[in-house]
């Protein structure tokens, strides 16, 4: 079997899955905010909605910190790691070893694995970009890439500025889309050597550290644009988040390419 019939395989079995269609949800819920906002305030846009997804806390040190992750960054992006959770493990455990007897190849498979991973977040950020625009026609905005001054300044508390577009795009979806593949490729790797739990859990904590500690080396602080300096003026610079980042996704490929080339695929559960 070629790497493309399993690259095929992966990409029709793992993203054409009801579950992506429910992500939508976790999106919806959180833009109450902002269509209230927007009845309020009014002159808002479809980037505004889109940018309140992820933008996380301050650093503790510029607020009363409670000790508490957000909430509603924690479960969106704890909902990311939560739906590709399965997918990997539960092929490996049915047709993926028949397939990689067929292919010859457990770095194949792997590498397959690895376009789905980054494919099914790019669906989740797609999801979060349908949920934005089912939000701004509720709420009366219009629908530009551009920021508003009035959400920004509600939303960043900060003197209120207006960035070129592709700027938001890199904060609000760019930098989550690279954030999260990396966090799922290293929930994948975990999930080769643990129980999905397991993995699952130790994921977590890796990126709600980035809450505790602010430097753009913390995998999970590109999840929050709050501590971007595109907005507040301070902060880490977009370089200095997605450097590191694709450092860290780069460096979760190899390494699961070496381990799963000695892992015990047989003893694997779903």
């Amino acid at each position: 079997m070629s790497w493309l019939k399993l690259l095929r395989h992966d990409l029709t079995s793992g993203l054409l899955r009801p579950r992506y269609l429910a992500a939508i949800l976790l999106f919806v819920i959180p833009s109450v905010q902002f269509v209230y906002a927007s009845w309020s305030l009014g002159n808002t846009s479809y980037m505004d909605c889109l940018l309140l997804y992820f933008v996380g806390t301050k650093p503790p040190d510029e607020i009363i910190f409670n000790g508490l992750p957000p909430t509603q960054w924690l479960l969106l992006v704890g909902g990311c790691l939560f739906l590709n959770l399965d997918y990997p493990l539960g092929d490996l455990t049915r047709s993926g070893q028949q397939m990689m007897i067929r292919g010859r190849s457990r770095l194949s498979w792997y590498l397959s694995k690895t376009v789905w991973m980054l494919c099914a977040c790019a669906v989740y950020l797609l999801a979060a970009m349908a949920a934005a625009a089912i939000c701004t026609v509720l709420a009366g905005a219009k629908f530009s890439l551009q920021n508003t001054l009035q959400i920004t300044q509600e939303t960043f508390n900060s003197r209120p500025v207006i960035r070129p577009a592709w700027e938001c795009l890199a904060v609000g979806v760019g930098l989550p889309w690279l954030t999260l593949a990396a966090l799922c490729q290293l929930q994948m790797i975990l999930c080769l050597v643990s129980k999905p739990a397991v993995a699952f859990s130790a994921t977590v904590c890796l990126f709600i550290l980035s809450v505790f500690w602010n430097s753009p080396l913390a995998l999970g602080v590109g999840t929050m644009s709050m501590r971007s300096d595109v907005f507040t003026g301070v902060g880490h610079s977009m370089m200095e988040v997605a450097v590191p980042t694709v450092a860290y996704l780069l460096i979760f490929i190899i390494a699961g390419a070496l381990i799963f080339r000695r892992a015990n695929i047989l003893g694997q559960e779903e």
